[in-house]
């Protein structure tokens, strides 16, 4: 990761700018391709991977992130003084609103979400008006609340804000698996339990341990020292 983000430092922001459409038609491919060809690829209830030779899989919503703030950049330098008016701001939450509906239906609410602020926070940097960004989120909490009384939103998602804002009591089920990183985390203690030595990870109790919740695999074995 350090070598490839040494390497994209150093490309000339002008080729990123040429570049950002084709990456941008890129992502939204992967995307269409997630929805129609792997759309029967279900991994835990959901369809956002496409499936390669050898056992490996590829989620294009991660380069879509990365080929949206791009084109946002090349989009918003073209827009200038125009992004704070409600005409430019609606042309930039177009660039957004394509992979946010795609990531969506796969269903992946939290990363369409993460499409979401990054562009509340370049059009705030490239100058729209509060005004019009403030009515922007009443508008987003009225459709939320719709698709909350509509049960457009599945259960689980319900029931993961419920817990959080502790509304409804946790399960072992519903919790599980916040409830096993926990343990992990705090079995590392201060030094942890040595390489390859923690429970929690090589008997396989955290869920994803190699992806989302690596960072317990870190704290079981090398304690806080290694966290920090």
């Amino acid at each position: 990761a350090l070598v490839l983000m040494y390497v994209v430092g150093g490309i000339d922001v002008n080729n990123s700018r040429r570049a950002s459409i084709v990456m941008y038609l890129i992502a939204l491919f992967g995307l269409i391709l997630v929805a129609t060809v792997f759309r029967h690829a279900d991994i835990k209830g959901a369809s956002r991977w496409i499936v390669l030779p050898g056992g490996f899989q590829l989620q294009p919503s991660e380069f879509a992130k990365i080929a949206v703030i791009v084109t946002m950049a090349h989009y918003l330098s073209q827009l200038r003084g125009r992004i704070a008016t409600w005409g430019g701001l609606m042309q930039s939450l177009i660039v957004v609103g394509i992979p946010f509906l795609l990531v969506a239906a796969q269903p992946d609410l939290t990363t369409a979400l993460v499409f979401l602020c990054i562009w509340f926070a370049m059009v705030l940097i490239a100058g729209a008006r509060w005004q019009h960004l403030t009515l922007m989120i009443v508008a987003c909490a009225l459709l939320a609340t719709f698709a909350w009384k509509s049960n457009v939103l599945r259960q689980y998602q319900k029931d993961r804000v419920l817990v959080l804002v502790g509304l409804k009591k946790s399960d072992k089920k519903l919790n599980y698996q916040s409830d096993q990183a926990a343990i992990a985390v705090g079995a590392g203690g201060f030094t942890g339990q040595g390489w390859n030595k923690g429970i929690q990870n090589t008997g396989n109790w955290v869920p994803e341990n190699q992806t989302d919740f690596i960072f317990t695999v870190i704290a079981e074995e090398s304690g806080f020292v290694g966290s920090v």
